[in-house]
């Protein structure tokens, strides 16, 4: 009898066994979905592909490292409704940013969003010659979507965006990369065909990438931008004017940001024209050198039980010249509506731009 008891507890944890291993494991953080919208061309005479070839680059080489699911990028999606967009497509994050021409080869600002939030959650700047290189920045930017994916589970909201930290510049490769500082030099010439890969066989995701970046699109134009880094201004008066504010924003909490910059800047004692203002208008009175502008997001969410609000506002400050002379992405999130989130958002930009070292502002 005992030897009957014995071989029916056997028989039912090797059924037990059975059942467990016929059980897929459920992941409790899931492969977080990223789409990569077109780099915006910022000065000089960057052809229109070259911003969607750094991103075909970049998604190719996240893709076939793994761990992330790219999907491709809508077409003819403009730089303010990337979020939405993402959002749309079931996106957890969306990479997008800058490319300058410098010297033979291009500066590039990359931008890793939160769409759960709409902050910038890792910012990097790097220099690249060759799409080869430029692909290579998808290990820096899939490591840090990882990492933040995976820091703390129990975070909602994501922090500020950290200063960015220039990448080494890889190694170039062989005479037969193409020339990045070539190919953004003249509109007229023609990209090279080759599209870089980090591997022979590119997985089913890159390939719907490479097609996805095929498809004919409507250009769009790009807004000004630059890296963070300044660059000379235009001598001008030392006074100060506050451009109308962009943004998906709804128009009374742009409207407000714009007041809300322009008294700040009279409370750091900073003589400041108007606000809201064209850039055309400002720049008429010889008294404006300096014009501060930007883009603002709002987002609601809710944190255990309590209402909290996420303002996102990059910061644009220009000279009259129409050089970008700062930009910057802040964030604040608060438990309550949107007017505190956009005060505390508009005061940490404002005290960010004022602590900038002597040169890179006027006033």
């Amino acid at each position: 009898m005992e030897a009957a008891n014995v071989r029916r507890f056997l028989l039912a944890v090797l059924a037990a066994f059975t059942l467990l291993a016929a059980t897929p494991a459920p992941s409790i953080l899931g492969t977080p979905v990223l789409i990569v919208y077109p780099f915006s061309a910022n000065g000089g005479d960057i052809s229109k592909e070259a911003g969607s070839r750094l991103a075909v680059a970049i998604a190719t080489r996240i893709a076939n490292l793994g761990g992330v699911d790219v999907k491709p990028a809508a077409p003819g999606v403009d730089r303010q409704d990337y979020l939405e967009s993402a959002h749309h497509d079931g996106a957890d994050y969306y990479i997008a940013g800058y490319v300058t021409p410098l010297g033979d080869g291009v500066s590039l600002v990359e931008q890793l969003v939160s769409t759960q939030t709409g902050i910038v959650v890792y910012s990097n700047t790097a220099q690249v010659r060759t799409f080869e290189e430029a692909g290579s920045q998808g290990d820096v930017l899939r490591d840090a979507l990882l990492r933040h994916q995976t820091r703390n589970l129990g975070a909602y909201a994501a922090p500020p965006p950290p200063a960015d930290t220039p990448t080494p510049t890889p190694a170039p490769g062989s005479a037969a990369q193409a020339n990045l500082g070539r190919l953004f030099g003249r509109k007229q010439q023609r990209a090279a065909a080759a599209s870089p890969s980090a591997s022979p066989n590119p997985s089913p995701a890159a390939a719907a990438i490479a097609r996805a970046a095929a498809t004919p699109a409507a250009a769009t134009p790009a807004p000004p931008a630059a890296s963070p880094t300044q660059v000379a201004a235009v001598p001008r008066g030392s006074d100060y004017s506050v451009l109308a504010i962009g943004g998906p924003a709804e128009g009374d909490q742009r409207s407000f940001t714009g007041a809300a910059i322009r008294n700040d800047m009279i409370a750091n004692h900073r003589r400041v024209a108007d606000a809201g203002a064209t850039r055309e208008a400002a720049c008429s009175k010889d008294s404006v050198g300096t014009l501060l502008g930007g883009n603002l997001t709002t987002r609601y969410h809710t944190i255990l039980g309590q209402p909290q609000t996420t303002a996102t506002l990059e910061l644009l400050v220009y000279d009259c010249a129409g050089n970008i002379v700062y930009q910057k992405t802040f964030a604040n999130d608060v438990r309550g509506d949107w007017k505190s989130a956009v005060d505390g958002v508009v005061a940490r930009a404002v005290a960010a731009f004022l602590r900038e070292p002597a040169g890179s502002q006027r006033g």
